[in-house]
């Protein structure tokens, strides 16, 4: 690989070759490492603006949980100069030792995270920089905040077929979020969290779900999940409830608020509307369309309440 066969990668490959770099290292030191973008530049001699790109990917691995940096609250300004390792905590990797193996797993990798990105703007709400802010917030949030923002992914998914199911699965076991789960098989599990994640060379995925190893020819074997929460706002019959002024007093209760509404003013303010801010958007997306649900009711289908 050098920078010239770099530039004629596409998208997906490009970022495939970022975990091969790590699968490289591992492989060759027996451990996983921290590394940091200018050593892919530096052992592909790739050109100031390929780095650019590689940057890109390193954060868009970032945010889908599949490698980790080194410090918490890792913001946009501090990812480009930071170090980071892949995530071993969500993920059980199996890396082929063949070099094309390897780099077709690293490919594997990539491609199920990035299915669905070609469409993923046709809903407001998860266009690219809102989509981006939003997981930042997320890494941010909390109790009822992250069971909301959680539980919204989950019916974009299954209701609208937008997102990813893979990065969602990952967010679910990084934040070991309480939820139910039912597979196409009939298999259901009421009250679990997904401890582990295991991919292989063959497309096969496994989860380890209280204690329980659950095989999956395919990530849509995953017929149905829903978040369960225990603080969740109810309505008289205890059915979920959320509404638009209960979400934005309970975001602005949460510790990180500051930081949160900083994220939505770097990677989400839309320029095109007078004094946009995390509340407006918050109200923007909390109002019904012909095609989509308010913000609120998404997630009110998503959740179950448990005591």
């Amino acid at each position: 690989m050098d920078s010239v066969e770099y530039s004629n990668l596409e998208t997906v490959d490009k970022r495939a070759v970022v975990l091969d770099f790590f699968f490289k290292k591992f492989n060759e030191l027996n451990e996983f490492t921290y590394l940091k973008p200018k050593d892919l530049k530096s052992e592909y001699n790739l050109t100031s603006n390929q780095h650019r790109t590689l940057n890109r990917n390193f954060e868009w691995l970032l945010l889908k949980y599949l490698i980790v940096g080194e410090t918490e609250n890792i913001t946009s300004k501090k990812v480009y100069n930071t170090s980071f390792k892949l995530n071993v905590k969500d993920f059980q990797y199996n890396i082929p030792t063949d070099e094309k193996k390897r780099f077709h797993y690293a490919k594997l990798l990539s491609a199920l995270l990035s299915s669905s990105e070609a469409t993923a703007n046709k809903i407001i709400f998860f266009n690219e920089t809102a989509k981006m802010g939003i997981h930042f917030i997320t890494q941010l949030t909390d109790g009822v905040i992250r069971d909301f923002f959680l539980a919204t992914k989950l019916y974009e998914y299954y209701k609208y077929k937008k997102g990813n199911l893979l990065s969602i699965i990952v967010e679910l076991s990084h934040y070991k979020q309480p939820i139910w789960i039912e597979f196409v098989h009939g298999k259901k599990i009421e009250n679990c969290t997904i401890e582990s994640i295991g991919i292989y060379e063959d497309g096969e995925i496994k989860l380890v779900i209280n204690d329980e190893t659950i095989a999956l020819k395919s990530i849509d074997d995953i017929t149905n999940i829903f978040v369960l929460s225990s603080n969740y706002l109810t309505s008289n019959v205890g059915l979920p409830s959320m509404n638009t002024k209960t979400l934005i007093d309970s975001l602005k209760q949460q510790k990180q608020y500051k930081k949160i509404v900083e994220i939505y003013s770097e990677n989400c303010l839309d320029t095109n509307i007078k004094n946009d801010s995390l509340e407006n958007f918050i109200h923007r997306h909390n109002k019904p369309t012909n095609d989509y649900l308010p913000l609120t009711k998404r997630a009110n289908r998503r959740i179950k309440i448990i005591k």
